[in-house]
């Protein structure tokens, strides 16, 4: 439990470190540029935004899921190999964004690829926490 409480202290102060470099990149160092930090944290390209978009929600439905199925690391194989496979078409979106040619139909297609993973990674999560719980429940009613 000590090595898990460990993990997510880490997950977490990570997470807080990209924000606050975000922050201070976007107000400090973007400042004078045409828009502002406003165009800076809406744009994709940036490794420090899919990171953060990675870690902001999948991380805490892969642990609580894990939590919830009494730490049995069988559940989530699944969901973590679909969040490194949702981190690598990320990274994969990025350079594809910095390269001097972009093929939008490649760009489409990541894009594509990303969010749908990332969907298919939340409704395995829901639905494995959903169906903990209503089994826990079920059980429960009979009593």
């Amino acid at each position: 439990m000590t090595g898990i409480s460990a993990i997510m202290f880490f997950i977490a102060t990570f997470h807080l470190a990209i924000n606050c470099y975000r922050l201070i990149r976007g107000y400090a160092d973007e400042h004078l540029t045409d828009y502002g930090p406003t165009i800076y944290f809406s744009d994709p390209r940036g490794w420090h935004h899919i990171l953060k978009d990675c870690f902001k929600q999948h991380n805490r439905q892969i642990y609580r899921t894990w939590v919830l199925w009494s730490y049995d690391w069988k559940v989530i194989v699944l969901p973590i190999i679909l969040l490194t496979v949702n981190i690598i078409v990320g990274y994969s979106f990025c350079a594809k964004l910095k390269s001097f040619y972009i093929d939008f139909h490649q760009i489409y297609g990541l894009i594509r690829t990303y969010y749908s993973i990332a969907f298919v990674l939340s409704l395995i999560t829901v639905g494995l926490m959903s169906y903990r719980i209503w089994i826990a429940h079920r059980n429960a009613a009979n009593y």
